[in-house]
């Protein structure tokens, strides 16, 4: 059982954002709702484990740039409302208190992990209408690895602002165009398990 939340995954004041165009050649991960079954008949995940039925995915798809951030960080849940606000530049990281996070029991969780080269910039259409994935960077004051997916329409405009309704249907477009782009099989190229070089968030001196 791990029990110290890994400091090498909060945010310095000087570190910088990261453009999605600069990790391209790497890989995101997420946690499942839950341990299994991860894979339906058909040999693609789940739409349950996917994500959980009540999250909005078109308000930014929570996931982890791996590299730094290490498959064995992904049991780790905050529980404290502070730890998810979104980090500022020139702020120091958010070390939770052990009550204020947790290390999720294997056997209770499993991952997926998805290529950035099928998501950013990637434009693709379904039922006619069109979108383009943006993999962004959103560090929060725990963990500056903290990316998400957020999707625009042909005009441009966020799917994130647009109508309740609007975003629903929009959901249900895109959730089977990132179930096709899912991978379960652990990632064994890429900077996956390699840290990514210090010039890519840190100022040059």
């Amino acid at each position: 059982m791990v029990s110290t939340y890994p400091n090498r995954l909060l945010p310095q004041p000087t570190y910088l954002l990261i453009d999605g165009e600069q990790v391209s050649s790497g890989a995101v991960a997420r946690r499942t709702p839950n341990y299994e079954p991860l894979l339906g008949e058909d040999g693609t995940i789940i739409v349950g484990q996917l994500s959980s039925p009540t999250e909005d995915i078109t308000r930014g798809f929570s996931v982890n740039l791996l590299g730094q951030f290490e498959l064995q960080d992904i049991p780790w849940r905050p529980l404290a409302k502070p730890l998810y606000e979104y980090w500022q530049l020139g702020e120091a990281g958010l070390m939770p208190q052990p009550d204020e996070v947790e290390y999720k029991e294997e056997r209770t969780w499993n991952y997926y992990w998805l290529d950035i080269r099928d998501l950013h910039g990637v434009t693709f259409k379904v039922t006619g209408k069109e979108y383009t994935c943006c993999v962004c960077h959103k560090p929060t004051r725990c963990n500056y690895w903290h990316f998400e997916l957020h999707f625009h329409d042909e005009a441009g405009a966020a799917v994130s602002q647009m109508s309740r309704g609007q975003m629903d249907k929009a959901a249900r477009r895109i959730r089977p165009w990132l179930i096709e782009r899912v991978k379960t099989a652990p990632p064994k190229a890429m900077p996956a398990f390699g840290a990514w070089p210090d010039a890519l968030y840190m100022p040059i001196v």
